[in-house]
């Protein structure tokens, strides 16, 4: 289970997919949005925006899936700050 803190700047480029557990059986991926652009486009719902965060990096493991629909676990460097 992932509850990253809120992200307001990142740097030119990256992308950020990052898992949220809903329930004890259900995971959904959760495509963010960064200056008004998507992260990714998913076959899953987009949610909310990102407000402002302390200076931070963590690295979390992430899920991306494929056009097929297959989840592929990787891991995705995030950072933010003030």
């Amino acid at each position: 289970e992932v509850t990253p803190p809120a992200i307001k700047y990142v740097y030119a480029d990256e992308i950020f997919v990052i898992p949220i557990k809903l329930t004890n059986h259900t995971r959904r991926l959760v495509s963010y949005y960064f200056f008004g652009h998507p992260s990714f486009v998913l076959p899953t719902p987009r949610f909310g925006f990102i407000n402002s965060a302390e200076t931070v990096e963590v690295r979390l493991e992430t899920i991306r899936y494929d056009a097929d629909g297959a989840g592929r676990s990787e891991k995705l460097h995030l950072r933010w700050r003030d």
